[in-house]
């Protein structure tokens, strides 16, 4: 490859600029906004904007930025139709999917304004056997400017989540979104500006194509948070080598999924097809592979078949997919299919023909090797590469065999956990599919070349630890012996709540690991919630209103009522119900409120590695 040659991947061209961005109208491909691009004197004074505010943001303390960022998911409820109308406009997204964005993003406010302090708080550690009359103590402090480059397949959540955590910890933030959605950017700034109006430059964005992300660098930030693909990661990680300047990669994924000879097939075809499509399989946690043992190999794929075949496609109120926001995408996705197809896979559903311009219908693939490109490098569109395999053991070796080792899902009514801890993989979900995205607690991330640290959870909001002694001070006479440096201080044990966390740095190396991997810890899913006919007592889920199918593929969620106070905004009238009523309606959807089919499908789970959240910025 010659200079000469631009490098397109699937977060355009890098390196590209211009003087001006025109998006498109994804429905209708008509022109739909026009945004200046800032350049290195935009971003220059972007940093230093947002430097002269930092210490007027850290002196709030915890209290102080939790109250204002409650303000903020109160402004971001309170708009939240015109939000989703942006997304459904830029990314081309079908509505419903649009509003679970904002949910999903006023669910992660909540957890960080809630869970900041006590996940960033100074915490006292055990002195030092050979300094016993010392008191030592832990304690995280923001890095100072955070930038963000965002992407366009989830252009409001994925960078609103790692805003939330930056912000927490104390960081003033800047958002770079892809070109592709800017006007959801600017739609999320202009939220903060009426909630936060006193400091305004605490959160800015900057659009631009790939040379604005390389002028931010440059303006000399303290941190970067990146997501996109792998090829676009490698030049992010280059630059910042160049000033030392520590980057959070979230890149690409080829999530698989092993089907075990127990798995309840009807909850298995349902919860992966699901995991494959939905998103027009534009996610970095899609599942794109499934491993499946022979001994029920040909019933599971009649039952995949079937449900893929009967997915919506297009734009209009109808679509459960929408079509394809980068042209370039739809290359790759046609080239995998045909790599699949000349190895001598057959497709049961979909096929080279189901591969346009503009939309991508499902394809599921058959009989594929495990070498081909639809089993071994990112798709990134609504296709599912089905590979039999003789046991659950040649699951797990072809998904261990990986490049990106980001997320996975094992269905087993017996042995999905047994089987998930052998997978090494940074999430995984048992008899369910990608349920880890939608928990704000659960660390997201950690892979081999999908991330580098993990961006959510009570790890990395953006803040550096600092171990800091205190001057020796005697023991009191007659005073009990100082605990070892053995000793488990009750800040490491799991929290009794349903989050999952990670240890500090300093205690890291005395951590259970697995392959270098800090401790696993999981969260069990219960049975479905039914909400009552009236205002439910407490949302089991604070900021989502629970929704209860009515039977297993049923599209008519009952709701339980009082959602929009729920969410933290005062009553907007009969406009503001309805659009909280069907957000939560479409968050029942997407996650995937495919009820149990069976009640002896096995225990549902999230794991993950301990690795993302809020210490991520501090």
């Amino acid at each position: 490859m010659t200079d000469d040659i631009p490098t397109i991947t699937r977060d355009g061209v890098i390196g590209y600029d211009a003087t001006e961005i025109v998006t498109i109208d994804q429905a209708t491909r008509a022109e739909f906004a026009r945004y200046p691009v800032a350049g290195k004197e935009e971003a220059a004074a972007a940093v230093a904007a947002a430097r002269s505010v930092t210490g007027a943001w850290w002196d709030l303390g915890f209290e102080g930025r939790a109250e204002r960022l409650r303000a903020w998911r109160r402004q971001i409820a309170l708009s939240g139709e015109e939000g989703a109308a942006l997304i459904h406009a830029e990314n081309g997204k079908p509505l419903d999917d649009a509003r679970v964005e904002v949910l999903g993003t006023l669910e992660h406010l909540q957890y960080v304004a809630d869970n900041a302090a006590r996940v960033l708080e100074r915490r006292e550690v055990p002195s030092s056997p050979t300094t016993p009359n010392q008191r030592a103590w832990v304690e995280y402090q923001p890095y100072g400017v955070v930038g963000v480059i965002g992407p366009w397949n989830f252009p409001l959540l994925t960078p609103a989540a790692i805003l939330a955590d930056a912000l927490a910890a104390g960081n003033a933030v800047i958002l770079k979104p892809s070109q592709i959605t800017p006007g959801v950017a600017e739609w999320l700034i202009r939220t903060w500006q009426r909630a936060v109006p006193e400091l305004p430059a605490v959160l800015q964005n900057l659009n631009g194509y790939g040379a604005t992300g390389q002028a931010l660098i440059e303006a000399g930030l303290d941190k970067l948070a990146f997501t996109g693909s792998v090829a676009t990661g490698r030049t992010v990680a280059a630059q910042c080598a160049q000033t030392l300047t520590p980057v959070l990669l979230e890149l690409g994924g080829k999530d698989g999924v092993i089907v075990a000879e127990d798995a309840d097939l009807d909850e298995a075809a349902a919860h992966i097809v699901w995991g494959a499509m939905q998103n027009t399989g534009h996610g970095c946690i899609s599942l794109e592979v499934a491993y499946v043992v022979e001994s029920v190999h040909d019933e599971f794929v009649e039952k995949i078949s079937e449900l893929a075949g009967q997915v919506r496609v297009g734009s209009d109120e109808d679509a459960e997919i929408g079509p394809v926001p980068l042209p370039s995408q739809t290359s790759i996705i046609r080239e995998h299919i045909q790599d699949a197809l000349e190895r001598g896979a057959t497709a049961t559903v979909g096929g080279l023909d189901a591969v346009g311009d503009r939309y991508a219908a499902p394809t599921i693939l058959v009989g594929v090797a495990p070498d081909a490109l639809a089993a071994t490098e990112e798709t990134f569109g609504p296709t599912l590469a089905v590979v039999k395999v003789a046991d659950a053991d040649e699951a797990v070796a072809h998904i261990n065999a990986g490049r990106y080792g980001l997320g996975s899902a094992v269905f087993s009514r017996d042995r999905g956990e047994a089987i998930a801890r052998r997978l090494r993989v940074g999430m995984t979900s048992i008899n369910d599919a990608l349920v880890f995205s939608m928990n704000p607690a659960v660390p997201f991330g950690v892979g081999a070349t999908a991330v580098t640290g993990a961006s959510r959870g009570r790890r990395d909001c953006g803040s550096s630890p600092t171990r800091t002694p205190s001057p020796p001070r005697p023991a009191p006479p007659g005073s009990p012996p100082r605990p070892s440096a053995g000793h488990r201080e009750p800040w490491r044990e799991p929290s009794p709540a349903p989050v999952t966390g990670s240890w500090p740095r300093a205690a890291r190396s005395r951590t259970d690991s697995t392959h270098g991997r800090p401790r696993t810890f999981r969260t069990e899913l219960g049975p479905p919630y039914v909400p009552s006919q009236g205002r439910p007592s407490a949302c089991p889920a604070p900021g989502f209103e629970t929704l209860h199918r009515l039977g297993p593929g049923s599209r008519t969620p009952r709701r339980c009522r009082g959602a929009w106070e729920s969410c933290g905004a005062p009553a907007a009238g009969a406009s503001g119900e309805r659009w909280m009523a069907a957000g939560h309606a479409a968050a029942w959807r997407w996650y995937g409120a495919l009820d149990r089919t069976s009640e002896d499908a096995g225990p549902k789970a999230a794991s993950t590695p301990i690795r993302r959240g809020p210490r991520h910025f501090a």
